[in-house]
């Protein structure tokens, strides 16, 4: 039985609820999910399982129990995390998981219901960087009405002038695995152009750690991009909020809805790019509010 914290993620259908847990949308969320938090144990409540397929297997994850909401809400109700506590597998029926799910969604909520909540201003821009380094900032994009993905990135000099960009086109992935790819690409630009050294942004929290740490997932690509950082004497992988990466986001949505080709470079800004890299190199700053609980 788990001991410790249980942490709900959602009692909402985060998926199309025709489709349940075989649609696209689920599967990329529940993929991410599972690089991003790396959990010991997931419940799945699943509302149409007069049509359920199985789909532990096609995640490569032994972690997760299957079954029916039975009058809950579907979705991924609960979530434990592996540095957090040891799960022994002992409820397995129906009635014991859905006791679990209640009473750590109720104890979540009562605890945080229980804290102060505050909030302060944090101010944040896109900063140079160092005397004659270059920043290299990627993204992912997905653009669900057309169910199509791009990647993009962009390198620029400690001045803030654009070096070069790109925009490129992949097959359908999760969204970790299309970040993973923009760092592929923008590591290989950078390569070719010979320009070191370089720092690398992104807002992608998860491939910092995943490149850092042995990888269960697209390990093909990250043994890639491992290879690439060598290469270009390991350089800083930096973690920034997604306005401060807002060149690099253009560029990947450009990528998902214009984009045929897998790398289209960019000498010169585009024009749709344009707004977003004269803010950053005019230093514009943006506030944010930061909520905690105490």
């Amino acid at each position: 039985m788990p001991t410790g914290e249980a942490i709900p993620v959602t009692t909402a259908n985060p998926f199309n609820a025709l489709e349940g847990a075989l649609s696209t949308e689920f599967r990329l969320n529940f993929r991410s999910l599972l690089d991003y938090n790396s959990p010991a144990l997931v419940v799945l409540l699943e509302t149409h399982c007069q049509t359920h397929q199985s789909v532990k297997d096609d995640f490569n994850f032994d972690g997760m129990i299957e079954m029916a909401a039975t009058g809950h809400s579907g979705g991924i109700a609960i979530l434990w995390l592996a540095n957090a506590l040891d799960v022994h597998p002992v409820a397995t029926t129906t009635q014991e998981i859905h006791c679990h799910v209640q009473v750590a969604e109720y104890y979540f909520l009562t605890n945080q219901s229980s804290k102060k909540r505050s909030k302060s201003p944090i101010y944040i821009k896109w900063h140079p960087p160092d005397y004659m380094y270059y920043k290299l900032n990627i993204d992912g994009s997905c653009c669900p009405a057309l169910c199509t993905y791009g990647i993009g990135g962009v390198i620029r000099n400690h001045k803030s002038n654009w070096i070069i960009g790109f925009a490129g086109s992949v097959k359908e992935g999760t969204s970790i695995q299309i970040e993973l790819l923009a760092l592929l690409k923008d590591l290989q630009i950078a390569i070719q152009q010979r320009l070191l050294p370089i720092i690398i942004e992104t807002d992608a929290q998860a491939i910092i750690g995943m490149l850092k740490s042995p990888a269960m997932s697209f390990i093909n690509i990250i043994n890639d991009c491992r290879s690439l950082l060598r290469l270009l004497d390991s350089p800083s992988v930096q973690v920034i909020y997604r306005e401060q990466n807002c060149v690099a986001d253009k560029l990947a949505k450009y990528g998902a809805t214009h984009v045929q080709e897998q790398c289209l470079l960019f000498g010169t800004p585009p024009p749709f790019v344009m707004s977003c890299y004269e803010q950053d190199h005019q230093g514009y700053t943006i506030s944010l509010w930061i909520i905690w609980f105490s």
